[in-house]
């Protein structure tokens, strides 16, 4: 962890404030540069076999994943639910941003990100703990997964039927994010 980081969390921590979503998001941000999951955490996932699905947002990425029957790999986001998501299955919806910090400064994600949308990361606990299993990546995370010692590591890659079929189910989401989404889409189709 570099000083500026360990400063920032220990002001806040020596008057007993709690760590708010945008301290959290700043100090993550920091730490992404110099962040490496545990050695625990990266004995675990040299057992394990990953398929990751990468397509723009509203391709049907969820809906195969759900059908393969394939062990599924939920993130922990700081996002707002959308609609239909349920916590614990889709996602891991979090809050807690002093646990999320400890969590992240004793090594027990694999990987995160810190986007528009929020933190994304995933938890060495939300993937099994041997096998094969799959999980939902941005298209610009592709390499960085295959460089993190996963047993085996598959990328399938999906596309929407039509432009106009895809526009229908995005316009589905009607969420505020939307735009944010659209533009991670433009680039992931350009990946």
């Amino acid at each position: 962890m570099t000083d500026s980081v360990a400063g920032i969390i220990e002001f806040n921590m020596d008057r007993n404030a709690q760590i708010d979503k945008e301290a959290f998001a700043l100090n993550a941000r920091k730490l992404l540069t110099t962040y490496a999951p545990s050695p625990a955490v990266m004995a675990h996932i040299a057992n394990l076999d990953l398929t990751i699905v990468v397509g723009p947002t509203s391709v049907g990425k969820t809906s195969i994943m759900e059908q393969s029957g394939i062990a599924y790999v939920p993130s922990d986001v700081t996002r707002e639910p959308r609609k239909d998501e349920r916590n614990g299955v889709e996602y891991n919806f979090r809050g807690d941003y002093d646990q999320l910090w400890r969590e992240l400064n004793s090594g027990e994600f694999v990987q995160y990100v810190v986007s528009e949308t929020g933190f994304y990361g995933t938890k060495s606990s939300s993937y099994p703990g041997t096998g094969p299993c799959t999980m939902a990546v941005y298209a610009n995370a592709v390499e960085k997964f295959k460089a993190m010692g996963f047993r085996n590591l598959r990328a399938v890659y999906i596309l929407p039927p039509t432009f106009q079929e895809w526009m229908k189910r995005a316009e589905g989401h009607h969420d505020s994010d939307l735009m944010i989404r659209m533009r991670e889409a433009k680039e992931s189709m350009e990946i």
